[in-house]
């Protein structure tokens, strides 16, 4: 993070309530206690919608970052869900892993050139031409 940016706590919050109520749902789903019907075709769209969202917003390395991750969670979800090329909850499991290490590397890759940019410098060290 930049000096002087700090991340809104509130996000954090925010996106935690948000996984953990998805969960219980898709939870009590499972054990037939209640009955979500069509949430499971619409939920990837939302979450690549949102994913792209953020990255649009592109205000740092981590938001950006954090976006592209969403938007490969929501496709892993969206392959699945759909069961394209074969990809079922039990063998598709690495995908989401990758996911995840996407937007990891996305990130380091991203940090030196926000940092740049703010600073006024070439991601090199040097000045800008």
């Amino acid at each position: 993070m930049t000096k002087g940016h700090r991340k809104n706590p509130r996000e954090g919050v925010m996106g935690g309530a948000i996984l953990i109520a998805l969960g219980t749902l898709f939870l009590l789903h499972k054990l037939d206690v209640i009955h979500i019907g069509r949430v499971w075709q619409w939920l990837p769209y939302l979450m690549i919608g949102i994913g792209v969202f953020k990255m649009a917003l592109w205000s740092s390395a981590e938001q950006v970052a954090s976006g592209f991750g969403l938007a490969l969670f929501g496709t892993w979800f969206l392959i699945t869900v759909n069961g394209w090329f074969g990809f079922d909850w039990s063998n598709s499991w690495p995908l989401a892993l990758v996911a995840i290490g996407l937007s990891m590397v996305s990130r380091s890759l991203l940090e030196p050139l926000f940092r740049a940019s703010s600073t006024g410098t070439t991601p090199e060290g040097g000045p800008d031409a």
